[in-house]
Protein backbone atom coordinates (compact mmCIF):
# COMPACT_ATOMS: atom_id res chain seq x y z
CA UNK A 1 0.00 0.00 0.00
CA UNK A 2 1.46 3.09 -1.31
CA UNK A 3 2.22 5.83 1.69
CA UNK A 4 1.98 9.45 1.95
CA UNK A 5 4.79 11.33 3.38
CA UNK A 6 4.20 14.27 6.00
CA UNK A 7 4.22 17.97 4.72
CA UNK A 8 7.04 19.70 5.82
CA UNK A 9 6.48 22.31 8.41
CA UNK A 10 9.86 23.40 8.14
CA UNK A 11 12.81 23.91 5.06
CA UNK A 12 15.28 20.69 5.98
CA UNK A 13 18.45 23.46 4.47
CA UNK A 14 18.02 26.39 6.52
CA UNK A 15 14.87 25.34 8.71
CA UNK A 16 12.60 28.05 8.36
CA UNK A 17 9.07 27.77 8.94
CA UNK A 18 7.17 26.96 5.06
CA UNK A 19 4.56 29.07 4.40
CA UNK A 20 3.54 26.73 1.22
CA UNK A 21 4.10 22.93 1.92
CA UNK A 22 3.52 22.26 -2.21
CA UNK A 23 6.39 24.26 -3.69
CA UNK A 24 9.69 22.05 -4.53
CA UNK A 25 11.56 25.23 -3.65
CA UNK A 26 12.31 27.01 0.00
CA UNK A 27 11.30 30.82 -0.86
CA UNK A 28 13.98 31.56 2.00
CA UNK A 29 17.04 29.84 0.79
CA UNK A 30 15.94 28.25 -2.60
CA UNK A 31 17.09 24.79 -1.72
CA UNK A 32 14.73 21.88 -2.94
CA UNK A 33 12.14 20.81 -0.80
CA UNK A 34 10.93 17.52 -1.53
CA UNK A 35 11.11 15.69 -5.04
CA UNK A 36 7.41 15.84 -7.29
CA UNK A 37 6.36 19.11 -5.45
CA UNK A 38 5.26 21.98 -7.50
CA UNK A 39 6.31 25.38 -8.37
CA UNK A 40 3.79 28.00 -8.35
CA UNK A 41 4.12 28.78 -11.61
CA UNK A 42 3.61 33.02 -11.72
CA UNK A 43 0.05 34.13 -14.03
CA UNK A 44 0.49 35.91 -17.09
CA UNK A 45 0.69 39.55 -15.64
CA UNK A 46 3.72 38.57 -12.98
CA UNK A 47 5.18 36.75 -16.10
CA UNK A 48 5.35 40.34 -17.97
CA UNK A 49 6.29 41.98 -14.87
CA UNK A 50 9.60 39.63 -14.38
CA UNK A 51 10.27 39.73 -17.48
CA UNK A 52 10.31 43.29 -18.08
CA UNK A 53 12.53 43.95 -14.77
CA UNK A 54 15.00 41.32 -16.13
CA UNK A 55 15.25 43.46 -19.60
CA UNK A 56 15.31 46.48 -17.56
CA UNK A 57 19.54 48.47 -18.17
CA UNK A 58 19.92 48.64 -14.32
CA UNK A 59 18.94 44.80 -13.82
CA UNK A 60 22.34 43.87 -13.84
CA UNK A 61 23.68 46.02 -11.56
CA UNK A 62 20.73 45.61 -9.24
CA UNK A 63 22.06 41.81 -8.94
CA UNK A 64 25.34 42.60 -7.71
CA UNK A 65 24.53 45.37 -5.24
CA UNK A 66 24.53 44.21 -1.54
CA UNK A 67 22.31 46.40 0.57
CA UNK A 68 23.54 46.89 3.75
CA UNK A 69 20.88 46.07 7.08
CA UNK A 70 19.98 49.18 8.95
CA UNK A 71 19.90 47.19 12.45
CA UNK A 72 23.89 46.09 11.75
CA UNK A 73 24.66 49.66 10.59
CA UNK A 74 22.69 50.54 13.58
CA UNK A 75 24.87 48.45 15.31
CA UNK A 76 28.20 49.11 14.12
CA UNK A 77 27.55 52.72 14.40
CA UNK A 78 26.99 51.82 18.04
CA UNK A 79 30.28 50.22 18.79
CA UNK A 80 32.56 52.68 16.84
CA UNK A 81 30.55 55.66 18.77
CA UNK A 82 31.47 53.99 22.32
CA UNK A 83 35.02 53.01 20.73
CA UNK A 84 35.88 56.55 19.87
CA UNK A 85 34.46 57.37 23.30
CA UNK A 86 37.20 55.47 24.80
CA UNK A 87 39.76 57.02 22.78
CA UNK A 88 38.59 60.48 23.78
CA UNK A 89 38.77 59.68 27.45
CA UNK A 90 42.13 58.02 27.05
CA UNK A 91 43.92 60.94 25.77
CA UNK A 92 41.62 63.55 27.63
CA UNK A 93 42.93 61.21 30.87
CA UNK A 94 46.85 61.50 29.92
CA UNK A 95 46.63 65.49 29.22
CA UNK A 96 44.55 66.08 32.62
CA UNK A 97 47.01 63.71 34.19
CA UNK A 98 50.13 65.68 32.70
CA UNK A 99 48.32 68.93 33.65
CA UNK A 100 47.72 68.21 37.26
CA UNK A 101 51.65 67.26 37.72
CA UNK A 102 53.83 70.18 37.85
CA UNK A 103 56.54 68.68 36.03
CA UNK A 104 53.97 67.63 32.88
CA UNK A 105 55.28 63.88 33.37
CA UNK A 106 52.70 61.07 33.47
CA UNK A 107 52.51 58.52 36.74
CA UNK A 108 52.94 55.11 35.58
CA UNK A 109 48.34 54.46 36.75
CA UNK A 110 47.45 56.99 34.27
CA UNK A 111 49.32 55.79 31.76
CA UNK A 112 47.98 52.15 32.60
CA UNK A 113 44.34 53.56 32.42
CA UNK A 114 45.13 54.96 28.93
CA UNK A 115 46.55 51.91 27.70
CA UNK A 116 43.32 49.82 29.06
CA UNK A 117 40.56 52.41 27.26
CA UNK A 118 42.78 52.87 24.37
CA UNK A 119 42.75 48.52 24.27
CA UNK A 120 38.62 48.78 24.87
CA UNK A 121 38.58 51.01 21.87
CA UNK A 122 40.42 48.91 19.68
CA UNK A 123 38.22 46.35 20.47
CA UNK A 124 35.28 48.09 19.95
CA UNK A 125 36.07 49.50 16.71
CA UNK A 126 37.24 46.50 15.19
CA UNK A 127 33.93 44.94 16.42
CA UNK A 128 32.46 47.63 14.26
CA UNK A 129 34.30 46.83 11.18
CA UNK A 130 33.74 43.14 11.76
CA UNK A 131 30.00 43.45 12.10
CA UNK A 132 30.02 45.72 8.68
CA UNK A 133 32.29 43.01 7.00
CA UNK A 134 30.16 39.83 7.76
CA UNK A 135 27.00 41.18 6.64
CA UNK A 136 28.23 42.30 3.53
CA UNK A 137 29.71 38.87 2.83
CA UNK A 138 26.65 37.10 4.14
CA UNK A 139 24.93 34.91 1.68
CA UNK A 140 22.04 36.81 0.28
CA UNK A 141 19.51 35.99 -2.48
CA UNK A 142 18.43 38.56 -4.96
CA UNK A 143 15.31 37.59 -7.36
CA UNK A 144 12.65 39.82 -8.82
CA UNK A 145 9.44 39.62 -6.69
CA UNK A 146 6.44 40.16 -6.70
CA UNK A 147 4.23 41.54 -3.67
CA UNK A 148 1.09 39.73 -3.03
CA UNK A 149 0.01 40.81 0.16
CA UNK A 150 1.55 43.01 3.08
CA UNK A 151 0.90 43.63 7.18
CA UNK A 152 2.41 45.89 9.54
CA UNK A 153 3.03 46.23 13.67
CA UNK A 154 3.65 49.23 14.98
CA UNK A 155 5.13 49.56 18.93
CA UNK A 156 4.75 52.38 20.55
CA UNK A 157 8.19 53.87 20.06
CA UNK A 158 9.86 56.36 17.96
CA UNK A 159 12.98 54.22 17.69
CA UNK A 160 14.04 52.61 14.64
CA UNK A 161 12.25 49.23 14.01
CA UNK A 162 8.94 50.71 15.56
CA UNK A 163 6.91 49.05 12.77
CA UNK A 164 8.04 45.54 11.67
CA UNK A 165 6.24 44.97 7.86
CA UNK A 166 5.51 40.99 6.39
CA UNK A 167 5.34 40.83 2.87
CA UNK A 168 4.11 37.77 1.42
CA UNK A 169 6.18 37.60 -2.07
CA UNK A 170 6.56 35.71 -5.00
CA UNK A 171 9.53 35.25 -6.48
CA UNK A 172 10.49 34.37 -10.48
CA UNK A 173 11.49 31.22 -9.17
CA UNK A 174 8.31 29.81 -8.44
CA UNK A 175 8.88 29.98 -4.55
CA UNK A 176 6.31 32.01 -2.65
CA UNK A 177 6.96 32.93 1.00
CA UNK A 178 5.91 35.26 4.01
CA UNK A 179 9.34 37.42 4.94
CA UNK A 180 9.53 40.48 7.81
CA UNK A 181 11.26 43.98 6.99
CA UNK A 182 11.89 45.98 9.74
CA UNK A 183 10.17 49.90 9.06
CA UNK A 184 13.13 52.71 8.70
CA UNK A 185 10.25 55.83 9.57
CA UNK A 186 8.46 57.82 7.71
CA UNK A 187 10.83 59.08 5.40
CA UNK A 188 10.78 55.64 4.05
CA UNK A 189 7.34 54.43 2.09
CA UNK A 190 7.53 49.99 1.96
CA UNK A 191 6.23 48.51 -0.53
CA UNK A 192 2.89 48.59 -1.48
CA UNK A 193 0.66 45.01 -2.52
CA UNK A 194 1.35 44.81 -6.59
CA UNK A 195 4.11 46.06 -6.63
CA UNK A 196 7.34 44.38 -8.30
CA UNK A 197 10.68 44.64 -8.10
CA UNK A 198 13.79 42.92 -6.88
CA UNK A 199 14.13 41.59 -3.47
CA UNK A 200 16.79 40.57 -1.60
CA UNK A 201 16.50 38.43 1.37
CA UNK A 202 18.80 36.79 3.96
CA UNK A 203 16.45 33.69 5.80
CA UNK A 204 12.97 34.93 6.49
CA UNK A 205 14.15 38.45 6.59
CA UNK A 206 13.60 40.95 3.35
CA UNK A 207 16.67 43.33 3.56
CA UNK A 208 15.86 45.30 0.93
CA UNK A 209 13.28 46.14 -1.87
CA UNK A 210 14.28 47.77 -4.65
CA UNK A 211 11.25 48.78 -7.41
CA UNK A 212 11.30 48.20 -11.05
Amino acid sequence: MATTSAPLTNCPTCGVKLHRTDLSLCAYCAAPLRMGASTAAPDDETQRLFAKIQNHPSFAAAMTWTPLEPEVDAKATRLAAWGWMFVALAVAFCVGAAFMDKGGYIGRWPVLVAVLWIAISIFLLAGAVTVRGNAKHATILRRPARVLDRRSRTELSEKLGATTYYFQLRCSDGSEGEFRFTGRGTLYEPPTVGASGIAYTRGDTLIEFKRF
